[in-house]
């Protein structure tokens, strides 16, 4: 199970590996075109993390991730995030996550494109954070 599989690459990458793979993404949009065009790989399925089948939740998994996803949840939906990590994790399974390491030059870099994305309104990084030079 991918939680919250954004465009479906990592579960497509690695789908062969499993005979069935499932991700789940909270934008249906993403969730249609990740159905489309990912539509040829055997095993694979998408769900609707708002509407997830409740089977899912009591079938477990031995094998959870979470890539890149935390660090776009407020606080107040870290819980909840967890809780559901926790309803899909097998007793004996492996949750993995992962959360980008932003310092240095990569952080000035990406904080270059996500003001320029937001100057422009592009998706939701009108939303984004602003900081101030020393920070």
């Amino acid at each position: 199970m991918d939680y919250r599989s954004g465009d479906g690459t990592f579960l497509a990458s690695v789908s062969a590996l499993f005979s069935e793979a499932e991700g789940t993404d909270s934008e249906p949009k993403q969730l249609t075109e990740c159905r489309h065009r990912l539509n040829d790989l055997p095993g694979l399925s998408f769900y609707s993390t708002d509407e997830i089948h409740p089977s899912l939740f009591y079938s477990t998994f031995d094998i959870v991730t979470c890539m890149e996803v935390l660090e776009h949840c407020i606080d107040a939906d870290l819980n909840m995030v967890f809780c559901s990590l926790d309803q899909l994790l097998a007793p004996s399974g492996v949750l993995v996550i992962s959360v980008p390491v932003e310092i240095g030059p990569s952080l000035l870099a990406k904080q270059l494109i996500r003001s320029n994305a937001c100057r422009r309104n592009i998706g939701d990084y009108v939303y984004m954070e602003h900081y101030s030079p020393r920070e």
